[in-house]
């Protein structure tokens, strides 16, 4: 039987929806609906009274997204770290947050990770790793470099994602509602897997998640925090500053490693297809 909720929203409320699923709307024969948009084989109607009514496999999750009255409850939520950085590892992480997660957290003042400085991050991630299940999936440089030969950035990001999910169900069901901090299109994420959606795994795709979900700003926050120590690791090893980012700093930074260490050692700290190797590399 297919799953049919209603809601009443205000008429900015209605505008946010009408903004955020414009690019699905479809056609539709009725007088007292205005707008009608059909997203994951579930059709949202908005009515001419306020009212905004959901019929579809996914109706709950989408109701639950708009619906004043309403909030997500338990909830799990992924995000990746380092794909912008041309030093260190690239992370990714998915956790699950109940209730309970949410107001602790939220009275620590968890917000997006790129909005908190480091050490901020590394003390919630050790305050809280031991009681909000989550999974890390850590690719080193030399790994990435490996795998990026025959699969781009997206590629490799969707498959680190997909995967910090099974892993995450293994450790704690996983809710209804599983969100990925969205970098690329539904249709690209499961073709690069070459994978179809499944009802094990929930995923719902959305841009500025961890702005919306604290579960996905706390899997931000643990990569960040992750990455960060990595890195660390990767520069008490060499005995030399790595930078985050990808910067003339990185360059310069880069230029120094290639000096003390050589030219093949920097396949264990960079990743080597961003264009500071070229511009190290040429002078």
């Amino acid at each position: 039987m297919k799953t049919i909720l209603s809601t009443t929203l205000d008429s900015n409320q209605r505008a946010r929806l009408i903004k955020t699923y414009q690019s699905y709307a479809v056609p539709f024969k009725h007088a007292y609906i205005t707008h009608a948009f059909k997203v994951d084989e579930t059709l949202i109607q908005i009515y001419t009274s306020g009212k905004v009514v959901f019929s579809g496999p996914q109706a709950e999750i989408y109701k639950e997204l708009v619906s004043p009255t309403q909030s997500v409850k338990t909830h799990a939520g992924s995000d990746e770290v380092g794909t912008g950085d041309y030093f260190g590892p690239v992370v990714v992480c998915a956790c699950v947050c109940n209730e309970e997660h949410s107001a602790l957290l939220s009275s620590k003042g968890l917000m997006d990770s790129k909005l908190m400085d480091d050490e901020t991050m590394i003390s919630l991630y050790h305050e809280f790793k031991d009681s909000i299940p989550h999974s890390l999936m850590i690719v080193s440089p030399s790994k990435y470099n490996e795998i990026h030969r025959t699969h781009n950035m997206n590629a490799i990001k969707a498959k680190l994602h997909y995967e910090a999910y099974i892993f995450l169900s293994k450790k704690s069901p996983l809710p209804s509602l599983c969100v990925v901090d969205q970098f690329t299109p539904k249709d690209m994420f499961y073709k690069y897997l070459k994978l179809t959606p499944n009802s094990d795994i929930p995923l719902h795709f959305e841009t500025k998640a961890e702005s919306k979900y604290i579960a996905v700003a706390t899997a931000s926050v643990f990569a960040r925090a992750v990455f960060v120590l990595t890195l660390r690791q990767l520069e008490k090893h060499y005995e030399m500053p790595l930078p985050k980012g990808a910067s003339d700093r990185v360059d310069e930074a880069a230029k120094a490693f290639v000096l003390k260490h050589g030219q093949d050692k920097l396949n264990h700290v960079a990743k080597l297809h961003f264009k500071n190797t070229s511009r190290v590399l040429d002078k």
